[in-house]
């Protein structure tokens, strides 16, 4: 059975989860994106392969299956008695994209199964032949796309006009979608989950 490399795993500097595409590329989106807030790019847009985000929650979920070795990635926090509110909210987000693709896109490679004479049970055969996109040439693309986003620059934004605001002085009540505490209500208990 094929599974992804830990180097697949890895978040990469070229990773495919920011890329810069041109306008007319930004036209054909469902979705529409922003342009991007850095000198040289701010007439190109920015958007990520959802493949790498996938790649990057089932990262999150395999560290989360050993929190000894990853321990920023626990479900509890440092005391052990509660439920990190941000690493759990990050994980049900993941196992929540995941899904969705996998449903999307509905894998229908069939499944065989065998039989085992010795212990005469029917199993199930897990060398399963798929028909797979050129996954290399994916990385290839996303990676000639390549642009740097750091923290500092999400908090800029290029305006109507072309001109990039630096807002980075300002209140920023949501750094993240999973920052902060927990909100009123929230069962933090382990036993709760």
């Amino acid at each position: 059975m094929w599974w992804p490399s830990v180097t697949l795993l890895k978040k990469k500097k070229k990773d495919g989860l920011s890329v810069h595409i041109s306008s007319l590329e930004h036209e054909t989106l469902v979705n529409k994106t922003e342009r991007i807030p850095l000198p040289g790019f701010q007439s190109e847009y920015l958007m990520g392969v959802d493949v790498f985000h996938q790649l990057h929650c089932l990262n999150m979920l395999r560290k989360a299956l050993y929190p000894g070795r990853y321990p920023a990635s626990s479900l509890k926090t440092r005391d052990g008695k509660k439920v990190n509110y941000g690493n759990w909210l990050h994980m049900d987000h993941c196992i929540e994209s995941l899904r969705q693709s996998l449903t999307c896109q509905a894998d229908t490679s069939p499944n065989t199964f065998r039989w085992l004479p010795d212990t005469k049970i029917l199993v199930p055969s897990l060398g399963t032949v798929h028909i797979c996109r050129n996954f290399s040439k994916i990385q290839e693309w996303t990676a000639a796309r390549f642009v740097d986003i750091d923290a500092a620059t999400r908090r800029k934004h290029v305006e109507a006009n072309g001109e990039i605001v630096d807002y980075g002085n300002e209140p920023n009540p949501e750094v993240a979608p999973h920052a902060g505490d927990a909100p009123e209500g929230w069962r933090v208990n382990l036993d709760d989950l």
